[in-house]
């Protein structure tokens, strides 16, 4: 029993020192990739991220809030578009629901004027069941454009984990 017990103990401390691990990699103000909170998105009861590489928003052009974007908010939603048509077999059932401005203010400071876009969209009229305990939800695409017209890299949860 203790020998179970202390087995146990060890998965679950070996388990939360890789998910440690991971996650300071995915947050690393350095050169890896990174993706902003609520980038995650569902589609066909599968789990996606939409993932901009930190160096390169640190590299387009900076912005502030009382001058012109660098790029307009329909070249982000086209570039957004062009992504969605990836996905699904027709992207006309798909509605613009959301375009928001985000910074990488409160992940690294010195950068508060370095922005992108998050552009989210939704089907028209359905919903899905979802697992055993059927809950209804949205499928919903959201993708991550930053200012220079680079698409965020879509990929699945699973594909996330492996890296």
């Amino acid at each position: 029993m203790k020998t179970k017990v202390l087995l146990s103990l060890l998965a679950a401390i070996s388990a939360s020192i890789a998910f440690f691990a991971h996650t300071q990699n995915v947050v690393n103000l350095g050169e890896g990739p990174w993706t902003s909170y609520g980038a995650g998105f569902t589609l066909n009861n599968t789990q996606y991220f939409s993932l901009l590489v930190q160096s390169n928003i640190l590299a387009t052009m900076r912005w502030e809030p009382s001058r012109p974007l660098p790029i307009s908010m329909d070249k982000a939603v086209k570039i957004a578009r062009g992504e969605l048509q990836k996905l699904v077999p027709d992207d006309r059932e798909w509605k613009l629901t959301s375009i928001e401005l985000e910074s990488l203010a409160l992940r690294a400071p010195s950068a508060d004027d370095a922005w992108f876009f998050r552009v989210r969209f939704e089907p028209t009229g359905h919903a899905r069941l979802n697992g055993p305990n059927p809950q209804p939800y949205v499928d919903k695409v959201e993708v991550a454009v930053d200012f220079a017209g680079r698409p965020g890299k879509i990929e699945t949860y699973q594909e996330f984990l492996r890296r």
